[in-house]
């Protein structure tokens, strides 16, 4: 807690030694975001990090270069994007396959507009956030690959059911092989999704080594690294 007060004052120092109105006014909806966020309220605290980001693409056009400025920008986006966020984690893909459709067009549609906003923090210079986002870029990654492998696979090729038919019934052995064929198959789809997550929080421990910044991110990065090196590996 220490340290992320004195970071915030050293925000506050680099605002109104800018001279500009604009800084200022950015600086006192942040001040009223980070204080919610603290006190636990996080619908206003969302609200005011949407201000945040309000001014800064009405009086810079989404392009600013104000030291410190900046990381209240990266720390802003990435916040208000943290419930989209949860809402793409939350999906997955069920049968039958009209709804399997559904839920992939939604999730993929939540990851791109996640993405473009994980690549716009880090154009800004703020490294703690740029961590962040890398991180939950290969969470995005991570995230698709694992609907993608526990997807339900159709009714008729459930354990519960073949297994349920007498031995002699020529469907269960047909079955039985169209249940491991199709777990192969999204076995498969899935590796590449989880090579993709593995590169970008690799990505996340480079750029926290250059900021020679150990963050809650990074250790999370190292975390995931591990967890899906068993995956690709097994």
């Amino acid at each position: 807690m220490a340290n992320k007060l004195i970071r915030f004052f050293l925000v506050i120092i680099f605002f109104y030694a800018s001279g500009s109105s604009a800084v200022e006014d950015l600086i006192k909806v942040y001040h009223e975001a980070w204080l919610a966020e603290i006190e636990g309220d996080e619908e206003q605290a969302l609200r005011e990090y949407e201000g945040v980001v309000s001014i800064y693409k009405e009086v810079w056009g989404g392009k600013i270069r104000i030291p410190g400025a900046e990381a209240c920008v990266a720390h802003s986006l990435f916040q208000i994007n943290e419930p989209k966020y949860a809402q793409y984690d939350g999906i997955v893909i069920r049968q039958p396959q009209g709804i399997m459709l559904e839920d992939l067009t939604q999730k993929i549609t939540l990851a791109h507009e996640l993405l473009e906003v994980y690549e716009e923090i880090g154009t800004l210079r703020a490294p703690r956030w740029a961590i962040a986002a890398r991180c939950r870029v290969g969470d995005v990654y991570r995230s698709f690959g694992e609907v993608i492998r526990t997807a339900e696979c159709p009714a008729e090729c459930q354990p519960y059911y073949w297994r349920s038919l007498p031995d002699g019934d020529k469907r269960k052995a047909r079955l039985q092989n169209e249940y491991r064929g199709f777990k192969n198959r999204v076995r498969d789809m899935s590796k590449p999704l989880y090579e993709t997550a593995d590169t970008e929080y690799n990505e996340a421990l480079s750029i926290a080594d250059k900021a020679g910044l150990t963050t809650y991110w990074s250790r999370r990065a190292r975390e995931q690294i591990e967890e899906i090196d068993k995956f690709i590996k097994d």
